[in-house]
């Protein structure tokens, strides 16, 4: 819902689908995405819920990624590039299982972070 999302970072998608699939042990993170201009962009990554460093699929983004559940309906995660954290966010599922709010932040180049809020409907 862009009209309901904030980004002090980048502009806001116009659309998008964010999906968490349980994967064993773990989850599956699918992102995909239809940026300002039009171009559609897909993001995904599988993590374990336990609080620990785990190697990242793609290098070029980061090292490793951590995920900790916080309660039934809150997931964060952090991902790290040389021991530094490069990306946190923070999901919440509404407790009527129908709205999932993303936060996310990172550290800008020009030093300071950075806080982007997003807001997915269940369709």
């Amino acid at each position: 819902m862009p009209e309901k999302s904030d980004y002090a970072q980048g502009l806001p998608p116009t659309s998008g689908t964010y999906t968490i699939e349980i994967q064993g042990t773990g989850y599956l993170v699918k992102m995909r995405w239809q940026t300002a201009n039009g171009d559609w962009m897909e993001m995904q990554y599988s993590a374990v819920p336990d609080g620990q460093d785990h190697a990242y699929e793609d290098p070029n983004i980061a090292d490793t990624v951590s995920m900790t559940r916080i309660d039934h309906n809150t997931l964060d995660s952090d991902a790290k590039k040389g021991g530094q954290v490069v990306a946190y966010a923070r999901r919440i599922l509404s407790e009527d299982l129908q709205t999932m709010t993303v936060i996310q932040s990172g550290p800008l180049a020009e030093g300071g972070m950075f806080e982007n809020l997003s807001v997915y409907n269940r369709t």
